[in-house]
C-alpha cells in the first residue's frame, strides 16, 4: 500500500469500516509511515467529536464548510511546495468531509421521527399487559377501558397482548388488576409490566 492509498483509508480505519485484512494493511502501512499517525489522531479526535454531538443539534453546514475551507487555506504550504502535498491537503479535507458526513447521518438515523401514536407519548400511571377474548367487541372493550380510566398504548403485539396505562384513581393498581382478571368474560389475560 502506497502513502496516498494508506491516506485514503484512514477514515474508514478510523471508523473501523475496514475488513480484517484491510485493517492489518493499514497498519502495517502506518508503521512504515510514522508521520501519519498525527492524522489518525486528529481523525479519532474527530470522530469522537461528531459522536458527542448532542441530538438535535445540527452539523456544521455551509459556515462549518466555509470556516473549514479557511482552515485548510491557511495550512496549505507555500506555493513552492509540491503537487503532492496540495493532494495531501485535498484528501484530508475530502476525508474530513466524509467523517461529518457519516457522523451527520449517523445522527439523523438515531434521532426521534417525530412519529406520536394516537393515544400520546407520554402516560403517567401502571401500565399492564391485557389480552382480551376472541369474542369481545370494540365497543365492550372501549367501555372497559373507560371505567377503569385505562388507554391503549401500544398493540396488539403478534399474540394479541396490549399495553394499557391505568391512570392512577387512589385504589392499588392489584386491585384494578383483580377486577380485570375476575369480573370481565371480556379479558383472557392481564398482568402489571
Amino acid at each position: 500500500m502506497n502513502k496516498q492509498q494508506l491516506q485514503e483509508s484512514l477514515p474508514w480505519y478510523v471508523n473501523d469500516t475496514l475488513t480484517d485484512a484491510e485493517k492489518q494493511e493499514v497498519e502495517t502501512a502506518l508503521a512504515e509511515h510514522p508521520e501519519l499517525h498525527q492524522e489518525v489522531a486528529f481523525l479519532q479526535t474527530l470522530q469522537s467529536a461528531v459522536k458527542q454531538q448532542q441530538p438535535g443539534s445540527q452539523p456544521p453546514g455551509e459556515m462549518g464548510l466555509q470556516r473549514l475551507k479557511r482552515e485548510i487555506i491557511k495550512e496549505t504550504p507555500s506555493s513552492t511546495s509540491s503537487s503532492a502535498s496540495r493532494w495531501r491537503v485535498f484528501a484530508v479535507a475530502a476525508s474530513l468531509l466524509a467523517v461529518i458526513q457519516a457522523g451527520y447521518i449517523l445522527q439523523q438515523s438515531t434521532t426521534d421521527t417525530g412519529i406520536v401514536p394516537l393515544s400520546g407519548s407520554h402516560y403517567e400511571g401502571p401500565v399492564l399487559q391485557i389480552q382480551f377474548k376472541d369474542n369481545a367487541s370494540e365497543q365492550a372493550i372501549r367501555a372497559l377501558l373507560f371505567k377503569h380510566q385505562a388507554r391503549m398504548i401500544d398493540g396488539p403485539s403478534a399474540s394479541g397482548v396490549y399495553r394499557i396505562a391505568v391512570k392512577s384513581s387512589g385504589k392499588p393498581i392489584a386491585e384494578t388488576v383483580k377486577e380485570l382478571q375476575t369480573n370481565h368474560n371480556l379479558v383472557d389475560y392481564v398482568a402489571e409490566e
